[in-house]
């Protein structure tokens, strides 16, 4: 392995932070919306990304079996990863199997051994447990499958495919404490909460960079700090913030289906206004829907999932073709506002 390979124009935070490089048949996930009239300068540099990908892979495609198993198809993030696989395969002729093993790693080992049973060529994996998925994972290596790691990263691996998890905390972390910074000041006393999700390690992190970014900026700021992963999680757990610390003004969420649930508290509250600051992770087409309304719901943090899933799949084309790849390929995070909405 040669190393990591960035993909897209990083932001500065991404660029100057080091990375830790050690880091059964599904449903089709539903189809994506229609792209957007005007692209970020993200999903641009992950489209050319792509090209460049497909320009280099050689051989052929024709008779490929890939396994794709995800977190949970219940969060928009992966039904686009899945999605931006499904799309990159049809273009090839490749049979692509889907696995959702509903956030339980013990029936995502049980998809992986699935796959290895059917003889796919590649496998991409959104690992549950890193740990959990070690073993199925070597045992594939050594059946001579490629492994493609997305997201979190397992310790055996071809290639980890990922945006970092605390650098894309912190730019979301970051665009709320410039929030705080322009209203109210860098000395402001303000309340802040992070809803994070602090049951596994690569979410953990992305809480840590929400938490440190808001620090930072705003060293007089008191920061909560909970767990909710869903929108009925950020929405009950924001009841409970609200109803507990009534300065609460600030609210920065691991994933956009905590933030739409955190915004449906805040709205029932009746803060949504110019006061108020949430933000989140994913820049799915709900989120931006509420940020481009206006009022609490100020940013998202895109990833370019749709893209990072046609991505792994060329990069495992590669693989299967007897290409050496960079062990690591960092998929850009860019925070997204009003305006640039």
């Amino acid at each position: 392995m040669k190393g990591k390979k960035v993909l897209g124009l990083l932001l500065a935070t991404v660029m100057t932070a080091s990375l830790l490089a050690g880091c059964s048949t599904g449903n089709k996930a539903e189809e994506p919306a229609a792209p957007a009239e005007t692209e970020t300068p993200a999903e641009e540099e992950g489209a050319d990304a792509v090209d460049e990908a497909a320009e280099a892979t050689g051989g052929t495609t024709e008779g490929l079996k890939i396994g794709l198993s995800v977190y949970d198809l219940a969060n928009p993030y992966f039904v686009s990863v899945a999605n931006g696989a499904q799309a990159k395969c049809d273009e090839l002729g490749i049979e692509l199997i889907i696995d959702d093993p509903k956030s339980d790693a013990a029936a995502q080992v049980t998809a992986l051994d699935n796959f290895i049973t059917m003889e796919v060529d590649a496998i991409i994996v959104c690992p549950l447990d890193t740990a959990a998925c070690e073993s199925v994972v070597k045992e594939a290596k050594d059946k001579g499958i490629a492994v493609i790691s997305q997201s979190s990263c397992t310790e055996t691996h071809d290639v980890w495919v990922s945006a970092d998890e605390y650098n894309m905390g912190y730019v979301c972390g970051d665009g709320a404490a410039d929030w705080i910074v322009e209203k109210y000041g860098a000395d402001a006393e303000i309340t802040c909460a992070v809803l994070c999700w602090d049951q596994i390690s690569t979410q953990i992190a992305r809480g840590d960079g929400m938490e440190d970014a808001i620090a930072e900026k705003c060293p007089n700021a008191k920061i909560i700090r909970q767990d909710a992963n869903t929108t009925a999680q950020g929405q009950s757990v924001t009841d409970s913030l609200l109803q507990a610390n009534p300065d609460l003004q600030v609210i920065v969420c691991l994933n956009d289906a905590g933030g739409i649930g955190a915004y449906s508290a805040v709205q029932a509250a009746g803060k949504d206004n110019d006061d108020f600051y949430i933000g989140s992770i994913d820049a799915t087409d709900e989120a931006k829907a509420q940020i481009q309304k206006g009022g609490a719901y100020k940013a998202t943090v895109d990833l370019i999932p749709f893209e990072n899933g046609r991505i792994d799949v060329e990069l495992a084309v590669q693989l299967i073709n007897g290409e050496t790849l960079d062990d690591t390929y960092v998929i850009p995070a860019q925070l997204v506002t009003a305006e640039d909405l």
